[in-house]
């Protein structure tokens, strides 16, 4: 060796591989990422329908319970007023006919509801 800088000297070849190495280890990177980042989008459309569903959902049921509040006060404040039986049981019937025909209505929008958010949670294609 003629000189102590050429005994420090990196050989060409090794170089030559190792940047080869970096490229290939990038390029796995790259694809991971990529792989990752599919996943991830995969999974936000179902999160996001499924988050839309359960906010809907919420609403609905407050709705239903405000909605069936006010008709048992609107009730009770009717019944104050009968002045006989029959009025009262008519009230009553009345009251309860639509009671059910709105828990009809609730839990059929329950069940879309429920449906919207098992279809959403179903992992789509990405090409959708």
């Amino acid at each position: 060796m003629s000189s102590a800088s050429g005994f420090f000297e990196i050989p060409e070849e090794f170089r030559t591989l190792t940047e080869r190495g970096i490229e290939h280890s990038f390029q796995a990177y790259e694809s991971f990422r990529d792989a990752a980042s599919d996943t991830a989008e995969r999974f936000e459309k179902p999160a996001r329908a499924i988050n839309s569903a359960l906010v809907d959902a919420n609403k609905k049921a407050f709705s239903a319970a405000d909605e069936g509040m006010k008709a048992s006060f609107e009730l009770a404040t009717d019944l104050a007023r009968a002045t006989s039986v029959q009025e009262a049981m008519m009230l009553q019937t009345k009251y309860m006919q639509s009671q059910m025909m709105r828990f009809g209505e609730v839990a059929s929008a329950m069940a879309e509801m429920a449906t919207r958010m098992s279809v959403g949670a179903t992992p789509q294609n990405k090409s959708e």
